[in-house]
């Protein structure tokens, strides 16, 4: 038996299906592929199933205490914080490279602006100009607020960008 500090994304704890990264199965595991990380885009930090040493004949079993605890555990490129900005707006800054989805940005985008705050406005402000530079912030900072991008959950950073890579190593 194992406690989990928080939700864990089941993935995380068993690992992928083995058949995950091929095109043809793309469907089996998404609605709408094109808003989430698909096959090798899918990265993760390791699995605790793996790392415990469970399997078949010694099975494991996890308790996750929820977002009660330090929040969801889900690897970082499956985060998409909705953008703050209006539809066209947002699509705007997508076309022009600056908003990693057409609705939203990615847990990347966000952890990066996060933990680099000064050089994330320099970049954005010399590169799209301040007015993206303040939708871009905004939506990483109180996209969870406004509601939830295409097929995902309002996924709120209680815990830390890394959790999933925090939680495994």
């Amino acid at each position: 038996f194992m406690t989990i500090p928080g939700e864990l994304e089941p993935e995380l704890s068993i690992g992928l299906p083995l058949n995950f990264n091929l095109p043809s199965s793309i469907p089996l595991y998404y609605d709408e592929p094109e808003v989430h990380a698909t096959g090798e885009a899918y990265s993760m930090p390791g699995v605790v199933a793996d790392m415990i040493g469970c399997s078949p004949t010694e099975p494991c079993w996890f308790f996750g205490l929820t977002q009660d605890e330090i929040g969801y555990i889900f690897p970082l490129s499956d985060w998409r914080i909705l953008c703050t900005a209006s539809e066209e707006e947002c699509a705007s800054m997508h076309e022009s490279g600056a908003l990693a989805y057409i609705d939203s940005a990615s847990g990347y985008q966000c952890k990066n602006i996060t933990d680099h705050p000064s050089a994330s406005e320099q970049y954005y402000v010399s590169n799209y100009g301040f007015e993206t530079w303040n939708y871009i912030n905004r939506t990483c900072v109180y996209g969870t607020l406004t509601g939830e991008a295409d097929d995902h959950y309002e996924e709120t950073n209680s815990g830390s960008w890394d959790a999933a890579a925090n939680y495994i190593q």
